[in-house]
């Protein structure tokens, strides 16, 4: 089947990219990506689609880097695409984060991709992987050490990521190249030894293929389809456990039921534990297999607090394992009208000036919505974090008391301390959140307006 047919039905068949939708098309130079975007010129007119393309300089090959620019400039100048080109040096950034450049230079192109796409408000960022590179990358992860989500390799389609070439082999696209004397850059490093990719490549593939099995890439690329497959099915499985054992507190702790949690087998346990750590440090990438195995011990009584990568920390707590960092949120706010977003936090602070018709005021410990009265608060409002040392004298009590202490007695544990917000006159707190008022400002018989305040949580 001609290339060009073999991508339709393939795009089709997946649903990577649907009528009139707008794409970013990563474009390097390389015959892969020139390949792409010619294909996607061919389908544009038909399927409605509008073609951004984007080059990313790395400053890698300086001289070459700035060819392979112009080289990228006057292709698409030539077909009429758009071209978006941004520059990083992908050295001086490898040095300074202390990561190496092919790490360093796909970590900045996958978050300039998603920053363009947003920018431009494209539907896909296309981009060109081959069958050639998933072998490539699955014997990579093989050799490295890697789980069964490692062993699917390079997905098809990750949110609005597409790679519609992942099935057509090197040899494929340079053979479509030729037909069609298509222009390519071919990039020198491709060459050098020193990067690991090139390696695999140049040799030790080959010499698996002439000493093992002829049909290495073939096998590889086979062994991440049926990888993908089985992933599919226990992300599905893990997606129901996760929301019947998680829960996320207003300032973003994740939380998991410990007796729910430990009635699901192993593999669907670690894959819950697995997914929440990147939920908190925000990445996608793999979490290292002893991480998991030390979160699994919080299953345990007696177990101690895990630290985990990025300053986050886990630690169980009655019968909840709880996932933060250990960062303390620390912010002021002034209160300037009658609903108040809290930073960092999924609350709002709604403050309500009343005339007070003299019904009683309900009791209500821990509550969310509390009254005061409006005539003892002095001068403004604000709302803030808890402060160490911090003091008040709680409702019906005569004597400051910490609010650590008093949050001691309640038996609220440490972790969840920075989410409980104080609202604040000029002369001190009037109210721990959620909590208690201050005495001095209690609703009595004198009182003739009010002021009622209420924590509102946020469902997103």
């Amino acid at each position: 089947m001609p290339l060009l047919k073999a991508v339709a039905k393939i795009i089709d068949q997946h649903r990577l990219i649907e009528d009139n939708q707008k794409l970013l098309v990563a474009l390097s130079g390389g015959t892969d990506s020139v390949c792409l975007l010619h294909l996607l010129r061919r389908f544009a007119s038909r399927r409605r689609w509008q073609l951004v393309a984007t080059h990313i300089n790395h400053l890698i090959r300086p001289r070459n880097a700035e060819r392979d620019q112009q080289f990228c400039e006057e292709l698409c100048k030539q077909w009429k695409i758009p071209l978006i080109v941004e520059t990083y040096d992908i050295p001086a950034l490898a040095r300074t984060g202390k990561t190496g450049l092919e790490e360093t230079a796909r970590e900045i192109r996958y978050q300039v991709f998603e920053q363009l796409a947003r920018q431009e408000e494209c539907d896909r960022i296309v981009l060109g992987h081959h069958a050639d590179d998933q072998a490539e990358t699955v014997l990579f992860r093989i050799i490295r050490g890697t789980g069964i989500n490692g062993l699917a390799g390079i997905p098809r389609k990750r949110g609005r990521i597409v790679r519609p070439l992942l099935e057509f082999t090197r040899i494929e696209l340079e053979e479509y190249r030729d037909h069609h004397d298509l222009p390519y850059r071919e990039d020198e490093t491709n060459a050098q030894l020193t990067y690991d990719r090139n390696y695999i490549r140049h040799k030790l593939l080959p010499q698996i293929r002439k000493r093992l099995n002829p049909r290495i890439n073939r096998s590889l690329v086979s062994l991440a389809e049926i990888a993908a497959i089985e992933v599919e099915a226990l992300d599905a499985r893990t997606d129901k456990a996760l929301a019947k054992v998680r829960t996320t507190t207003p300032g973003g702790k994740i939380e998991l039921a410990i007796d729910k949690l430990t009635r699901y087998d192993r593999a669907i346990r670690r894959r819950v534990l697995r997914r929440c750590v990147a939920e908190l440090l925000g990445e996608q990438q793999g979490v290292d297999k002893v991480v998991i195995s030390r979160l699994e011990s919080l299953l345990e009584v007696s177990a101690r607090p895990v630290a985990l990568p990025g300053r986050t920390r886990a630690e169980r707590i009655g019968q909840l394992v709880v996932m933060h960092h250990m960062r303390r949120a620390r912010w002021e706010l002034p209160i300037v009208s009658r609903r108040t977003r809290l930073p960092g936090m999924k609350m709002s602070l709604v403050c309500r000036p009343q005339t007070y018709d003299g019904e009683a005021i309900p009791r209500i410990r821990r509550a969310r919505q509390v009254t005061v009265d409006k005539e003892k608060l002095s001068g403004s409002l604000s709302v803030r974090t808890v402060k160490d040392g911090d003091r008040f004298v709680p409702f019906g009590m005569t004597g400051t008391k910490k609010i650590g202490d008093y949050l001691t007695d309640r038996k609220i544990p440490a972790v969840y301390r920075d989410e409980i917000p104080v609202v604040c006159d000029q002369k001190g707190i009037i109210w721990l959140a959620g909590f208690e008022i201050a005495e001095r400002v209690k609703v009595d018989r004198a009182t003739q307006e009010v002021m009622r305040l209420e924590i509102i949580r946020h469902k997103r």
